[in-house]
């Protein structure tokens, strides 16, 4: 009973000795270590990334809602390192965290250029364009070009104005690459050049400041700034 070893039998002649192995000395199979599933490096956040806190609303236990300021646009993977340094900044517990953002020249609540909703689980979405998504260029833009700018948020386009001969144009691009020209009516004043379709009946236009900014106004003032881009 005390003795670990086991009877070898095999191919014994009539009259050998029984040889007797001691398996207590046998090398153990190693079991095989799995490979750890490796987790997905989290995006560094810019250091030139100014990140602004606009409204924090706290429903104690429940639900944590930020409005959130970003200097620029930013890729996926930032603004998922983004929304769990800011889940993180708060050491109390929430079922769900809704974090929105807005970009300069967005009005806080006026819509959104992303979000990032722990509902209970991250869920990311960009309502505007990303950092490497802007609409294919002016190459086909038939006039001379004024500026290009984008229009940020959940209907989000690039907009060229330009001029054809004595007439002014714009063209609006989205995300899937269709777009539209529209002919625009242009005059000058103190305040900038204003461009307004013609036949709008909702009141809103463009007004170009001499600071090459592109400002969306109506009756009641300034709607939002669009972003002025290279292409």
């Amino acid at each position: 009973m005390g003795d670990n070893k086991a009877i070898s039998k095999e191919s014994a002649p009539a009259g050998s000795p029984i040889v007797a192995t001691d398996v207590s000395k046998r090398e153990a199979t190693p079991t095989p270590t799995p490979t750890p599933t490796p987790t997905p490096a989290l995006s560094p956040i810019p250091e030139d990334l100014d990140v602004t806190i606009l409204k924090t609303d706290i429903l104690p236990g429940i639900k944590r809602s930020l409005d959130v300021q970003l200097s620029r646009r930013v890729s996926e993977d930032v603004l998922r390192a983004l929304a769990l340094k800011l889940r993180s900044s708060d050491p109390a517990i929430y079922e769900r965290t809704f974090i929105v953002y807005i970009l300069p020249g967005m009005k806080q609540n006026a819509g959104a250029w992303a979000t990032t909703h722990f509902d209970p689980d991250l869920q990311i979405h960009v309502l505007g364009f990303a950092a490497d998504e802007v609409p294919v260029g002016n190459v086909d833009i038939p006039g001379k070009v004024v500026g290009t700018w984008l229009k940020q948020g959940s209907a989000a386009y690039k907009l060229v104005i330009y001029h054809k001969g004595k007439q002014a144009f714009s063209r609006a691009t989205y995300g899937d690459g269709s777009f539209h020209d529209t002919r625009v009516k242009e005059s000058h004043s103190e305040r900038g050049i204003r461009f307004e379709e013609k036949g709008n009946s909702f009141g809103d236009y463009y007004l170009l400041t001499a600071d090459g900014d592109l400002g969306i106004w109506d009756h009641d003032g300034l709607i939002s700034t669009l972003v002025t881009v290279d292409k």
